[in-house]
């Protein structure tokens, strides 16, 4: 079954309750790491810009952080908000999606999972339960990815 659906009013929201639940927890806790600014686990999401020259990757953080931190928040906002939505417009699902990757790019970082990884752990491993939260997120993200794809216009259009 699909999370998320495009229909006439918008796209379904079909995330049982306690995922829902689970999901506003975790976003609570990327918003405590975002303020909280520890640039070592956030580091998936403030990626250096410049490699091989440490003063303009300074001067380009000191541009772009502040405005990636807003927008991260107005996302997490727009999510804690239509939690209980039965029903969201292609901007608030979009807020659900990115702020799923980026909470799913945080746990990769303290997991130390790369990019195109499937995690494997075995059900008795002390972070089982982190694990499993990262691909609970990988899965709202694809899905929210498929819903979204559902909606852009065709060649026909």
């Amino acid at each position: 079954m699909r999370w998320f659906r495009l229909d006439e009013e918008g796209f379904g929201v079909y995330l049982p309750p306690h995922y829902r639940e689970a999901f506003g927890v975790v976003l609570g806790d990327l918003r405590e790491l975002l303020l909280a600014d520890n640039r070592d686990v956030l580091r998936r999401l403030y990626p250096t810009a410049y490699p091989d020259d440490p003063d303009r990757t300074e001067e380009f953080a000191a541009f772009a952080h502040d405005q990636l931190l807003a927008t991260r928040l107005d996302d997490l906002d727009t999510v804690e908000t239509t939690l209980e939505a039965d029903t969201l417009t292609e901007e608030e699902l979009s807020a659900w999606m990115k702020s799923a990757n980026e909470l799913r790019l945080v746990l990769g970082t303290q997991l130390d999972i790369s990019e195109d990884e499937d995690p494997a752990y075995d059900e008795d491993h002390p972070l089982a339960a982190t694990y499993e939260l990262y691909r609970f997120l990988a899965a709202i993200v694809d899905d929210a990815v498929q819903a979204l794809a559902t909606a852009l216009p065709t060649k026909d259009d």
